[in-house]
């Protein structure tokens, strides 16, 4: 196995400050090659994470503040065992610590969930505007994972209820810790099922979805640390489309007459609109970065079943 560049020891002993486990962090990070994409895209960023993880400080918060504060001898053994998993497994901060941020606010994360990071949560802050023509009574999160999307969804429509829907059940202990750590019990439940047998005859104005799409060839070239991600979570067939063909077939049994369906199809939306052509999807811009993000309502969902 690789190693730091310092022994465990010698950084104890050395690095009593949070600025020199900044650089420390800072140095070990670029000798791994580590890769950025699980809340942050540099390396700057991704140290203060860490540090700011391990150290029960605020997530988004400024580090810079604490830099030459003093930290205990157990604070750096901590400091360092977290830089291994980091550098040398490659292992996302998030799984780490067990938590992180998305959209401004603090989730639960293990192995069993995908780290959030879907830029649907600018739609839900628009309240998806302008297309839902009437306030939501009833979403679902459809594929939740930690349940961020639907819980997000809660805070934006304040008396929706909402139904938090995914095949593992592991999956869903986490979405419970979620619900609970966001006081939203008396509003979101969790249910167990894949897809939409999860729901059974149920029916919803809104159903947001962020189901796996990877593709084989993108999940065979994905960086190392995608790969502690749950596969069931990312990888859907050899184009990516099996979970997103289902939704698409059975969507529109589960919306209302005016509802609609948000999905997430990231890369494979080139395939999607070459697999549906002539049907033209609405894809989604958004202000922050992101892509492959369509929005369709019950009666276009209608239109395209009937002509397959």
């Amino acid at each position: 196995m690789s190693e730091l560049s310092v022994s465990q020891n010698q950084a104890i002993e050395s690095f009593s400050k949070i600025q020199d486990w900044v650089r420390f962090s800072v140095s070990q990070m670029i000798k791994f090659n580590v890769f950025f994409g699980h809340g942050t895209n540099n390396v700057y960023d991704e140290s203060n994470y860490l540090i700011a993880s391990v150290l029960h400080l605020p997530l988004d918060g400024d580090l810079s503040i604490f830099a030459s504060t003093t930290i205990a001898l157990s604070e750096r053994e901590m400091l360092y065992k977290a830089l291994q998993k980091r550098c040398i497994e490659r292992l996302p901060i998030p799984y780490i610590s067990g938590k992180c941020m998305y959209a401004s606010m603090e989730f639960n994360v293990n192995k069993f969930t995908l780290i959030p990071r879907s830029p649907i949560f600018e739609i839900l802050e628009q309240q998806v505007q302008p297309w839902l023509r009437q306030y939501p009574n009833n979403i679902l999160d459809l594929c939740c994972g930690s349940g961020c999307l639907g819980i997000l969804a809660a805070m934006h429509f304040d008396d929706a209820s909402v139904d938090l829907a995914d095949l593992s059940e592991d999956a869903l202990l986490i979405a419970k810790q979620n619900i609970t750590k966001h006081d939203l019990a008396h509003r979101v439940q969790t249910l167990q099922g894949d897809l939409f047998s999860a729901v059974g005859d149920a029916q919803y104005d809104l159903i947001v979805s962020n189901p796996p799409y990877v593709d084989l060839e993108d999940l065979s070239d994905m960086p190392a640390e995608f790969l502690h991600e749950p596969k069931m979570a990312l990888g859907s067939g050899d184009d990516g489309l099996t979970h997103v063909k289902q939704i698409l077939a059975n969507a529109h049994k589960h919306l209302t007459d005016d509802g609609w369906l948000l999905c997430e199809v990231g890369n494979t939306a080139a395939a999607l609109d070459e697999l549906y052509a002539p049907f033209a999807f609405t894809w989604l811009e958004f202000e922050h970065g992101g892509m492959g993000i369509f929005i369709i309502s019950k009666q276009e969902l209608i239109t395209l079943n009937e002509s397959e």
